[in-house]
């Protein structure tokens, strides 16, 4: 395979496509630590109470729903 063959335009073509794929797999993983730490909060409202679990439980839900709309908007640029 020789590589003159291939225009620059292609070739970046190629490393911002397998970039986008990385970034976007980066963030579902992201998505599943997001919804892990839900699951962790859970465990410990049921193990320590304090005034705060409703508060904690929360943020972790409108945390894992912004990473949902993140990626889903970044699915929507990416197909772009």
């Amino acid at each position: 395979m020789d590589i003159s063959n291939y225009s620059i335009q292609q070739i970046i073509k190629v490393g911002s496509g397998t970039i986008e794929i990385f970034v976007f797999l980066m963030m579902v993983l992201y998505l599943f630590f997001a919804f892990i730490l839900i699951r962790k909060l859970r465990i410990m409202n049921l193990n320590l109470k304090t005034p705060y679990n409703k508060l904690f439980l929360l943020l972790a839900r409108v945390h894992f729903v912004a990473s949902f709309i993140v990626i889903i908007l970044t699915f929507i640029t990416i197909r772009r």
